[in-house]
């Protein structure tokens, strides 16, 4: 079985549904019509690039990648239609679905690294994506069901999956890709370290303490935009690299500075419990940009580079 040739298909049936249902239901700024456009593109179009691109899609996978596979197209779909229910039984039950292939995407991560043991930076990083995606999973059932744990609202819970779709799940992975390409060096390392580690800290702060959130806020900004200046100077000038995947991956590094700096400005809000920016703005200056421009130009930009590998190797 072809993971990657599953998945690309998959993005793309996907994102043809997801432009027109942008279209049929008319793209508002409010919070909820942004987080619901988020988990859509997530859905259809994100999660199957970034297993097409991610290091299990490289090499013969065990069933739980292949079943993902399968299912995430119908999945994806059935996720989708649940955004339009109101909280409750009937949308968690849309869900479960994809509860199933973030699982299985999680088992591959996790099964990876207990097996394998070591691995290099592009690796361990990729495989931690795979693993986080299963967070956001099961916070995207949380959010269907209406449930609010710890006293947050229906809006945080379902920023939560939002999140661990892009930066537990997408980020690592566009890191991995660089990672591969680019030699070992402290700076990556500490790039890795801050991808890897940053999602799950940003929760734990958000949850537990002010000032973890702020410090692995601004550990995570720094990793992006690290990494963006990576892409820019060590990716985008090699001749490794098609000149139309150089042209997204410049659009995806240029694109992670203004969200990020987005993120760095609200975390210190939070901290300092000023309304530096409030969730609608975040939303429409971080969400937006992060998902649009750094995410999906990332993604797209790393396929099309397997693309020609592979015509070139025929």
């Amino acid at each position: 079985m072809d993971v990657r040739r599953i998945c690309r298909y998959s993005a793309l049936v996907g994102g043809t549904v997801w432009v027109v249902w942008l279209a049929r239901s008319g793209f508002a700024p409010e919070a909820e019509s942004i987080i619901a456009a988020a988990l859509r593109l997530a859905f259809l179009v994100t999660v199957p690039l970034g297993l097409a691109v991610s290091p299990a899609a490289a090499e013969p996978t065990g069933m739980p990648a292949r079943v993902a596979a399968i299912l995430q197209l119908p999945a994806g779909l059935l996720a989708a239609f649940s955004l339009d229910l109101a909280r409750g039984p009937t949308a968690a039950a849309l869900v479960i679905p994809w509860l199933v292939v973030t699982a299985g995407v999680a088992i591959t991560g996790l099964d990876a690294v207990l097996r394998h043991g070591r691995h290099e930076l592009g690796e361990l990083c990729g495989y931690a994506g795979l693993a986080y995606l299963g967070i956001g999973g099961g916070a995207l059932v949380m959010s269907r069901l209406g449930l609010t744990p710890f006293g947050f609202g229906h809006t945080i819970v379902a920023l939560t999956a939002v999140h661990f779709h892009y930066a537990g799940f997408a980020t690592p992975l566009l890191t991995a890709r660089v990672a591969r390409l680019v030699p070992p060096s402290r700076t990556l390392g500490g790039i890795v370290a801050g991808v890897v580690g940053g999602p799950a800290l940003v929760g734990a702060g958000i949850t537990f303490a002010p000032a973890l959130e702020l410090v692995a806020a601004l550990m995570l900004t720094a990793s992006v935009v690290g990494l963006g200046a990576v892409v820019l100077c060590r990716v985008v000038s090699t001749r490794a690299v098609a000149v139309d995947s150089r042209l997204l991956l410049a659009i995806s590094a240029a694109a992670s500075l203004f969200p990020m700096l987005c993120a760095a400005t609200y975390a210190f809000g939070e901290f300092f419990e000023r309304n530096l920016l409030t969730i609608p703005e975040m939303l429409r200056l971080h969400g937006i940009a992060n998902a649009l421009g750094f995410t999906l130009c990332g993604l797209l930009g790393w396929t099309l580079h397997d693309l020609r590998q592979a015509g070139a190797n025929r």
